[in-house]
């Protein structure tokens, strides 16, 4: 609960920061920025119900998340002629790894989307004998569902199906935190201080400055949030040593840097600046989702191999 609490005063912070940030700007980049604030809002709260609901509730945002990203990549991608068929197969594999996540199926989690899938598309378009865009409907597909679904759905991972209240939701609600906050703190920082860019030709606005000062805001959350006395995210009740609290914040920023940038390519490649239209002053479901899709595994097998 402390962890919500802190996230709603971090979103309500920053709101009134961008808000009196935004009467500088032009109208159209202030109607964008409210945008994009009254989205965050939205994804916040019902991030918040779908983790009080409990594990099912969480295992359902995120599926649904992870399958919206995977039909918006197959937009962007292009995928010809089977598309509907290949969207049909790809949402019916997605969602029963999700089951085997929720159920803690093992074989289920290791098979389903790592290797069962891609066979089954490239069955599907040998049967039916579509050559044309055959690399980007097999793997293509393969490779964004291990991203986009495999890698997110490792934040589902990080609830114990033992465990119960909000307290088992500490780690997800901490690695959702986090990216988000790196991810903020790259934009601004990148914007205002911004001068030397890292890829010019994958993201333009990626600079070694917002880089710097999302590291900085990442690891100084993260050492807050566990490490500190009175820390809300503790580990069987104790906090964390600082050097761990540290590195965790540097893994996410990393790897949500990477993420971020991963999919970055993949709009490039396909002529887009967004993946859609759905989340108002955001773009798609990609965007939001992209940093986390490498940070969730990431930070899932950090934790998992360095704390008792």
């Amino acid at each position: 609960m402390n962890l919500l609490i802190t996230l709603f005063a971090a979103l309500a912070a920053g709101s009134c920061i961008r808000m009196v940030a935004s009467r500088r700007a032009n109208a159209d980049t202030r109607s964008q920025r409210l945008a994009s604030l009254r989205t965050w809002w939205v994804l916040a709260g019902m991030f918040a119900i779908a983790v009080c609901v409990g594990r099912l509730g969480a295992c359902i945002f995120l599926c649904a998340a992870s399958v919206l990203a995977l039909l918006e990549f197959m937009t962007v991608a292009a995928i010809p002629d089977g598309g509907r068929r290949t969207s049909c197969l790809v949402v019916s594999f997605v969602i029963f790894h999700y089951l085997c996540v929720y159920a803690e199926w093992h074989v289920g989690i290791v098979a389903v989307l790592p290797i069962a899938l891609p066979v089954a598309l490239a069955t599907l378009h040998i049967v039916s004998g579509v050559t044309a865009g055959y690399i980007r409907a097999t793997a293509g597909v393969s490779w964004a569902a291990l991203t986009l679904a495999y890698g997110v759905s490792h934040a589902f991972m990080l609830i114990p199906a033992s465990g119960t209240g909000l307290a088992s939701y500490r780690w997800l609600l901490y690695l959702v935190m986090l990216t988000e906050i790196d991810d903020i703190a790259q934009a601004v920082v990148g914007r205002r201080f911004g001068r030397r860019r890292i890829t010019p030709k994958i993201s333009p606005n990626k600079t070694w400055e917002g880089l710097f000062g999302g590291a900085a805001a990442t690891i100084i959350t993260a050492v807050a949030l566990t490490a500190l006395p009175g820390a809300v995210a503790t580990h069987a009740g104790e906090s964390v040593p600082v050097f761990w609290a540290a590195v965790s914040g540097l893994l996410i920023c990393i790897t949500g840097f990477m993420g971020d940038l991963n999919m970055s390519a993949v709009k490039r490649d396909g002529g887009v600046k967004d993946s859609s239209k759905r989340l108002p002053g955001m773009g798609g479901v990609i965007d939001r989702i992209d940093s986390l899709s490498f940070t969730a595994p990431a930070f899932y097998y950090f934790l998992t191999r360095t704390l008792p």
